[in-house]
């Protein structure tokens, strides 16, 4: 019975085969499951690694157009005029992938001030990777060749047979050396450029062709919206003529109504004459619509510190009959007042005081310049630089040196072209 019963439970050879084979090819697939899923992780493992690294050299590539759109930005002001504003560059190809950039203003235009303050943007592209940065960048502050100078004229330089001018720092003439007459009048200079003819003794020099590459910027236009308007009918009116006298001038004291902070005084002449006569200025004069400008008499004029634009006119400047000394007792006005101490020193009541005539900063006019001899033929010295048309000398003249004026330039007198990246502007943006 025993053996009867294990013979009934007993299993067909074929049948135990066939599980056999359900058992291997059970295992296979789940083998292979176990391979494809491996290789599908391996693969979009592979691809996420891939995609990295993409975003990783698009943001790398965005960088180096930033500094390499910076540096085309020092070589000239072009970049202004070669896209409209927030308008993006065509796409350009690189080793890794293709960039663009583009220029935004906020004022909406790129081109009507090249002063102004910009943020660049630039997009780039590694295969499907994107990345997109901005950063701001103003001004750097550079000197503006012309503060290399200390004779910039845009025409003629002429010297007559009574003048004489000393200047400490090279001159640039883009015309002609005119000596107006005898050969009395002569320059001592440590360079001369000049693009014309030369007929006129020159001394101490190295003489060299016009340098005068770089375009002079309008500065009236420049200082059309900074700066304090003067009240032109609160300047007394004397033949029709405004004339400005016997008056302290400065970031804390202003005779013609409001004071500026920053010592920049705008006055619209309105088509009369300005004079200029017996005064201490300590600041900016910015003066327009008038048919000339006559400075004459004392003249303290000392800018400001740093020194900085002292006189901008756009018509015609001439410095005539100017006298050593501006003395207190001689003019019964206190020119060293409480609001005004004088440079270096202590107020006081008194009238008393005097002080040497000396023009320190920029003279800058659109028109032509003039210097004509002080009273008894005394040198007139000017602290940092001279800029006209024409510049015409019959006085002895001095124009001496003013280092704070290239250490920190005034407003228009800084090189449009040099641009500074804004300390922590740099940003990641959504790509556009």
């Amino acid at each position: 019975m025993q053996l009867i019963r294990c013979c009934r439970n007993a299993v067909p050879a074929n049948r135990r085969s066939g599980y056999l084979y359900v058992a291997v090819l059970f295992t296979s697939l789940m083998v292979a499951v176990i391979v494809a899923g491996s290789l599908a992780v391996s693969t979009s493992q592979l691809r996420r690694g891939n995609d990295r690294a993409d975003r990783i050299r698009a943001v790398q590539l965005a960088e180096s157009e930033l500094q390499l759109q910076a540096t085309r930005m020092q070589a000239s002001t072009d970049w202004r005029a070669s896209l409209a504003n927030s308008q993006f560059s065509a796409w350009r190809n690189s080793l890794d992938g293709s960039v663009r950039h583009r220029f935004f203003d906020i004022d909406g235009s790129l081109s009507d001030d090249s002063f102004d303050n910009v943020t660049l943007t630039v997009h780039s592209r590694v295969n499907q990777a994107e990345a997109a940065l901005s950063i701001d960048l103003e001004n750097a502050k550079s000197p503006h060749s012309l503060l290399n100078y200390g004779i910039t004229t845009l025409d003629d330089l002429e010297i007559y047979s009574t003048g004489n001018v000393v200047a400490e720092t090279p001159v640039q003439v883009t015309g002609d050396c005119v000596n107006g007459g005898s050969y009395n009048g002569y320059l001592v200079a440590p360079q001369l450029e000049h693009g014309g003819d030369l007929d006129m003794p020159v001394f101490g020099h190295e003489i060299a062709l016009s340098n005068l590459t770089v375009a002079v910027p309008n500065v009236i236009s420049l200082y059309s919206n900074v700066g304090v308007q003067l009240s032109t009918g609160a300047i007394p009116l004397q033949s029709g003529d405004r004339v400005i006298q016997n008056v302290v001038i400065s970031s804390t004291h202003n005779p013609y109504g409001t004071i500026a902070a920053d010592a920049i005084y705008r006055l619209d002449a309105l088509g009369a004459d300005v004079i200029i006569r017996n005064c201490r200025i300590e600041g900016t004069l910015v003066i327009y619509n008038s048919s000339s400008v006559l400075v004459s008499g004392a003249m303290c004029w000392n800018s400001i510190d740093p020194a900085r634009a002292a006189l901008i006119s756009s018509s015609s400047i001439t410095f005539d009959a100017m006298d050593t000394v501006l003395s207190e007792l001689t003019q019964s006005v206190n020119f060293n007042p409480a609001s005004t101490p004088n440079r270096g020193g202590v107020s006081n009541t008194t009238t008393l005081d005097t002080y040497p005539t000396s023009i320190r900063g920029v003279v800058y006019s659109l028109g032509d310049i003039s210097i004509l001899p002080m009273n008894g033929n005394e040198r007139l010295c000017f602290y940092g630089s001279i800029c006209a048309d024409n510049l015409s000398v019959t006085a002895r003249a001095n124009v001496l040196a003013e280092p704070s004026l290239l250490q920190n330039p005034p407003l228009g007198f800084r090189d449009p072209a040099k641009m500074k990246f804004v300390a922590r502007s740099m940003r990641q943006i959504a790509t556009p």
